[in-house]
């Protein structure tokens, strides 16, 4: 386990003391950033099979991901590896085994990524073509989107925090007013369907809806990929990542509570392109556009914070030598991997494509989330064995859950993947 975090060259004592180290609420806020979005947005689709099989299966999946962050906090702060799941799956599972996890988790960060772009650019055309369908402007959306990210990122250092910092507080604000001002026109049981909307569709609609949960949460994960800017990853990340799960929980719970309670009701909401949209419309009595633009700066958060995640996993796994060595390169001075980023945002670049021009017929969600589901697994797998089998590493967090909570998220992420291989049409 001699990978346990990738850095440049940092040898000059001058470049190191100019370096940015990560605080607590950097890491929390980078969690914001990453997962944030995903309750603004897709997360509706999910009603259809009922709001009570909603909000059940958002318990669940809560439950599951809460249970992965507990074990991934106590790995953390014991062994930091800046490659994510790979790290320990290469001394868990075996080198090949390892390499195919850390396949997935960028996969899954790239595809998550690319779906996220779509839906962006969706957001895009209504605020600034309304009423007109555009088909061509939009792969020159995908590119300005990706180009500015990757703009961003290649600066690192100082402006990648900054920017992390402000993304993370916008999005969040933006949730917290959608909140507080929806409350005086909340009333769950008049919009909220009634006894007919609360279970559709039998179990099968139950498991098929299920991973659409997971946009509440996904990309928590993803926060040990960046212990490589933490001065003490050992007790930053931990608190960092647990403290932002709290904050997920709750908001969660509560822009599910308001959606399904606001007019027109939830017929409408489960085929709406953004979720916060009826809240704001009511709210601030604004037209549908320019409600959509204030989902706008959270959708952009999140492909922000997983481009991250997905150049810190390529370039890991490249200094590890399980790929090319040039995805490796790690800029001296901005502190960030420019030819990963670009290389996996290619990647995305495709994935868009693709979709694109195959719609309906692949769906990048599910595919995106059968890998992360499968990286899980593979996660709470290496917690148990290092439970085990290094139990005399020290650690700065324990996870109050255990060896049981691992096993929970293991059977959560079971259940996910038999809805995602299963029951999907």
């Amino acid at each position: 386990m001699s990978h346990a975090v990738v850095t440049g060259n940092n040898n000059d004592d001058d470049a190191s003391s100019r370096r940015y180290h990560a605080s607590k609420y950097d890491i929390w806020a980078l969690g914001i950033t990453v997962v944030i979005g995903g309750q603004y947005i897709s997360w509706n689709a999910g009603l259809a099979a009922g709001v009570m099989a909603n909000a059940i299966a958002l318990g669940l999946t809560g439950t599951g991901y809460l249970c992965l962050t507990l074990s991934l906090a106590e790995t953390v702060s014991a062994l930091p590896f800046a490659g994510g799941a790979y790290g320990l799956s290469r001394v868990s599972m075996g080198y090949f085994c390892g390499f195919l996890v850390g396949c997935c988790e960028t996969l899954q960060y790239i595809i998550y990524t690319s779906s996220s772009v779509l839906v962006l650019t969706d957001m895009l055309v209504v605020c600034l073509f309304p009423g007109i369908t555009y088909f061509a402007i939009k792969p020159l959306l995908w590119i300005l989107i990706y180009a500015t990210i990757l703009a961003l990122h290649l600066r690192g250092h100082h402006l990648f925090w900054r920017t992390n910092a402000l993304l993370a507080a916008v999005s969040l604000a933006v949730l917290v007013v959608y909140i507080g001002g929806s409350l005086p026109t909340v009333h769950f049981s008049q919009y909220a369907g009634g006894p007919a909307w609360q279970f559709r569709g039998g179990g099968a609609a139950f498991l098929r809806h299920l991973p659409l949960t997971a946009w509440f949460f996904v990309g928590i994960e993803s926060l040990n990929t960046v212990s490589n800017m933490v001065a003490r990853p050992k007790h930053i990340i931990p608190f960092g990542q647990v403290a932002c799960m709290l904050t997920l929980l709750v908001t969660s719970a509560s822009v599910f509570f308001v959606a399904v309670s606001l007019p027109p009701g939830v017929a409408s909401l489960a085929t709406d392109l953004v979720v916060l949209n009826a809240g704001f419309t009511t709210m601030l009595s604004i037209p549908a556009a320019a409600a959509t633009a204030l989902s706008i700066p959270a959708t952009f958060a999140t492909i922000y914070g997983f481009v991250f995640s997905y150049s810190s996993i390529l370039a890991s796994m490249a200094a590890s030598k399980l790929l090319p060595s040039h995805l490796a390169f790690h800029h001296p001075t901005y502190q960030s991997h420019p030819v990963a980023a670009a290389a996996g945002s290619a990647l995305g670049l495709v994935f868009c494509a693709v979709t694109t021009a195959a719609s309906p017929n692949i769906q990048l969600y599910n595919v995106c989330m059968t890998f992360g589901f499968l990286a899980n697994v593979a996660q709470c797998w290496n917690f148990l064995y290092f439970s085990i089998r290094f139990k005399h590493v020290p650690r700065t967090f324990h996870s109050p859950l255990g060896v049981g909570g691992a096993v929970v998220a293991i059977a959560v992420s079971l259940v996910q993947l038999v809805a995602l291989l299963g029951f999907q049409e």
